[in-house]
């Protein structure tokens, strides 16, 4: 895609999204970079005139959180339109039935439980995981479409199409699964913080790990989408998680 007319450029952060140091070192740039790489557009015309944004990594020198001093949240547009899922691959389903059998009994999910997906997508992670351990879950994303829901557990599960904040905070769970948004989220200590003070006893975070990314140059994980990758520790509510 050829940068268009609607290129923009944000001002650099000056402090870590993650720990608030102003100690960031850049090291890698991109201009001129489409704002979505999931976001489904209908004509070629629509996708020649897709905004566009500069990229610019940094380190934080601190708590070694790495993220883009370019984002501008503001081009953002997490819709139904916004297409994340990798669910229709059968690879990618061993990958899940993994992750749910891990879950499971490693947190001690049953029939008494509810689990709380934050960025659930379409819904296909905790519609699975509900099935396989027989709980309830709540799922919350912009993106959601509730035509996609299907399954044993569709009746156990609820969806909210909306983005987590404080009105969500009075829902209850015993379990908090957030995969692969952390990284979409420009106030990463904020998100975290407001995630700890919701209910929950135990938390599973999935992200992309900076160090593959590096070793194996999977340069298709480093987009404007992308603008937080975790490199460090992060703290939540001023405890290590």
């Amino acid at each position: 895609m050829r940068p268009s007319s609607s290129s923009t450029s944000a001002e650099p952060a000056a402090a870590c999204a993650a720990c608030g140091s102003r100690h960031l070192r850049a090291f890698y740039r991109l201009s001129g970079i489409p704002v979505h790489s999931c976001l489904l557009v209908p004509t070629r015309e629509a996708a020649l005139a897709f905004p566009t944004g500069d990229l610019e990594l940094a380190s934080c020198e601190a708590c070694g959180f790495i993220g883009n001093r370019l984002f501008d949240g503001s081009l953002h547009d997490y819709s139904p339109d916004y297409e994340e899922t990798q669910g229709f691959s059968r690879h990618f389903r061993r990958f899940l039935e993994g992750l749910w059998e891990d879950q499971t009994r490693r947190h001690g999910l049953g029939r008494a439980s509810t689990v709380l997906e934050v960025g659930c997508g379409k819904g296909e992670f905790l519609l699975g995981l509900c099935e396989r351990a027989g709980c309830r879950g709540v799922g919350i994303d912009p993106a959601y479409r509730p035509e996609r829901t299907s399954g044993a557990a569709a009746d156990r599960v609820t969806f909210i199409q909306d983005y987590y904040g404080e009105r969500h905070l009075g829902l209850k769970a015993d379990h908090v699964v957030c995969r692969h948004t952390l990284e979409h989220v420009p106030a990463v200590l904020d998100f975290l913080r407001l995630v700890r003070r919701g209910s929950g006893r135990s938390f599973f975070f999935e992200l992309p790990d900076m160090e593959r990314i590096l070793v194996e140059r999977a340069f298709w994980d480093i987009y404007y989408g992308h603008h937080q990758v975790a490199g460090g520790r992060l703290a939540v509510a001023g405890r290590d998680r």
